[in-house]
Parts: structure tokens; sequence; C-alpha cells
């Protein structure tokens, strides 16, 4: 790649350069048909992604509960039994 190489082209060059390459890609990017999905499909998609994640959610739910349980029940308690 001596081609675009800085000292090779200059600066000014080798940026404009970088420059259309960032553009060209993102023009092909965006060329890439869509795919639609179905009600079903889209359902179906949604239904496998929360069963293989329902378990972490859950494990970091948990674990969630028993830190602020620690930290914002006692306060509470003992201020109400102050009263």
């Amino acid at each position: 790649m001596l081609i675009l190489r800085p000292e090779f082209l200059g600066k000014r060059m080798f940026r404009r350069s970088i420059v259309l390459a960032l553009v060209l890609m993102s023009f092909a990017a965006c060329q890439k048909e869509k795919k639609v999905f179905t009600e079903a499909e889209l359902h179906r998609r949604v239904d496998s992604v929360v069963r293989e994640n329902a378990p972490l959610l859950q494990e970091q739910f948990d674990e969630d509960l028993d830190r602020r349980m620690s930290i914002e029940v006692r306060p509470l308690a003992d201020s109400l039994q102050r009263k």
C-alpha cells in the first residue's frame, strides 16, 4: 500500500483519500436491501432472544435486589422503628 502512505501523497491528499474511501464504504453499506420480517417471524425471533437471555436477566435482577435490599431496607426499617 505504497500509494496510500502519507509520505507518498502528502498529508492533505492522504486525508482526502481516506475521506473518499469512508464515503464510498458508507454508500456501499447503504445499498444492501433491508430484510422485511413478517409478524410471525418477528415474534419468533423476539421469543428466541428472550428465551436465551431470561436466565441471565433473572440472575442480574436477583443480584441487584439483594444489593439494594441491604442498602435501602435497613435504613428505612430503622427510621420506621424510631417513630
